[in-house]
């Protein structure tokens, strides 16, 4: 149903006096889920992913999608999020914002006096980061929750989130998708030192490898995904930015990097092209130690043919460790967006990888004009 604005309120008040007659359930809200919607094309993926969320948690859903055009216009059409497990039952309102030219100025304002009084907000970022471009940083002020997806982005907008979640200083909780489903791998990667005759071995790191399937016409030297997984060794291990060299190759690049104790790390990223392997997605981590005596630890995950299973393999000198294989279900979007939002608090092992990271590939991956490139 299409309504002015200022109206919107009104007629979700009327939608909703209709329900209760209809089926005497009430009107529980639990929150506002903003979706900022960067590309027309997303607009229905955008829909169907806030549906899914609001069947599962009763909320307010408000989604924010603008178009190029000569005059300014801005309209809104709304609805109620219907349950189709439960009766088909209300269980929220759902409000799509559509900008018109330079009316997406307004969006900010509009989408604030829509939030439920008195209820957490959220706001999620749908796509692209687009450079220079403030929207987003304005559209966070009054979040308690804000989501993107960094697989969606290029490896520069790192810094932007980097600088996000720095001028915000913890207001909000800060959550991105693409580290949620790094989780299970970065649980992988912790079990290589779990093992007490393993772990003296990351003291002597001389090598790790980065495989991921590119993009079409991938520019970058890494995926953000790959980006983000070295921000999280690097804030483990001491990776030391201001000491980064990078070299470019056709297939991806290699960074030198030291170590607060005083050792150098090599780090390579390279393409690895996979079916039914969402672009961006890592397929190897492997990671080689100096042993001593001329003998090499070696610790290694890796995706099988089924891009579903991985191996895990640990090998130590004088220790045997059977390779396991572990399968890893694949989840959609908004699987990861509700399990974002079941603990809605900030996440600093997230805000400190993502501050290493923007640093570790600045010479590669820069945003501003002032940061000259360091290659070798």
């Amino acid at each position: 149903m299409r309504v002015e604005l200022k109206d919107v309120e009104n007629e979700l008040a009327k939608m909703w006096d209709a329900e209760a007659s209809r089926s005497r359930s009430a009107r529980v809200e639990l929150f506002t889920l903003v979706a900022l919607v960067s590309d027309p094309a997303l607009l229905e993926r955008a829909k169907s992913v806030v549906a899914k969320v609001a069947h599962v948690h009763d909320c307010r859903t408000i989604i924010a999608v603008w178009k190029s055009g000569d005059a300014p216009a801005i309209s809104a059409d709304i609805e109620l999020h219907r349950n189709p497990e439960h009766k088909h039952e209300a269980c929220g309102d759902g409000i799509v914002i559509e900008a018109v030219g330079s009316a997406r100025e307004w969006l900010p304002g509009n989408v604030d006096r829509l939030l439920l009084p008195d209820l957490p907000a959220h706001v999620w970022w749908v796509g692209d980061l687009p450079d220079a471009d403030d929207l987003f940083d304005r559209m966070v002020r009054r979040a308690d929750v804000v989501l993107v997806n960094s697989a969606e982005m290029d490896l520069r907008d790192l810094e932007k989130l980097s600088q996000i979640v720095r001028s915000t200083q913890g207001a909000h909780a800060f959550m991105d998708l693409t580290w949620v489903r790094l989780r299970g791998m970065q649980d992988l990667v912790a079990r290589f030192f779990d093992d007490p005759h393993a772990r003296p071995y990351l003291d002597t790191l001389t090598e790790v490898t980065f495989a991921y399937s590119p993009r079409a016409g991938e520019t970058d030297v890494a995926s953000t995904r790959a980006g983000l997984l070295l921000g999280w060794i690097g804030t483990a291990l001491g990776f030391v930015a201001d000491s980064a060299k990078w070299t470019r190759s056709a297939t991806g690049g290699e960074l030198v990097i030291g170590r607060e104790n005083g050792t150098t790390v090599k780090v390579g990223f390279v393409h690895d092209k996979r079916e039914g392997v969402h672009d961006g997605s890592l397929t190897r981590i492997a990671m080689s130690c100096d042993a001593g005596e001329g003998k090499t630890a070696r610790f290694e995950l890796a995706r099988q043919t089924d891009s579903q299973v991985l191996s895990w393999t640990s090998e130590v000198p004088g220790i045997t460790t059977p390779p396991q294989m572990l399968r890893f279900a694949s989840h959609d979007e908004s699987d990861l967006l509700l399990r974002s939002l079941e603990r809605p608090a900030r996440d600093r092992l997230l805000e400190a990888s993502l501050r290493a990271a923007s640093r570790f590939v600045l010479a590669v991956a820069p945003r501003l004009s002032e940061h000259p490139p360091r290659l070798t």
